[in-house]
């Protein structure tokens, strides 16, 4: 998954102003979708989709990204860090879009797996 240019840099950064976004992920969604069944399963990717959707507005986010991050997840909720801020962070744009169950249900699961941080989200 394409995602941003990182922060890192030697003694400072070369350039100025933030990292080029080359990459629509809405223009991708059949991509992703043939892309899941290899991702289930493996904590890196989940973290990595999650970057490969920050440019999108937050709905868009929500819209796109629980149908696809839920399959991967749930098959090893335990092994996900980066997924909690980025569930807490777009909560209401899941209400918003009709999404809150799916929401509600990936928190719900992480909690059971240990994620003590949603556990005041969970139902």
């Amino acid at each position: 998954m394409p995602a941003a240019a990182g922060e890192v840099a030697y003694l400072y950064r070369e350039l100025d102003g933030d990292p080029i976004t080359w990459w629509d992920p809405l223009a991708l969604k059949a991509a992703i979708t043939r892309w899941i069944p290899f991702a289930t399963g493996h904590p890196i990717c989940v973290h990595q989709f999650i970057n490969f959707l920050r440019p999108l507005a937050s709905a868009d986010q929500v819209r796109l990204g629980l149908p696809s991050i839920s399959p991967m997840m749930l098959a090893k909720p335990d092994q996900i860090s980066l997924l909690t801020k980025w569930l807490i962070e777009h909560r209401s744009a899941a209400a918003d879009e009709g999404l809150k169950a799916e929401w509600q249900r990936l928190v719900d699961a992480l909690v059971v797996a240990g994620e003590s941080r949603l556990a005041s989200y969970s139902e």
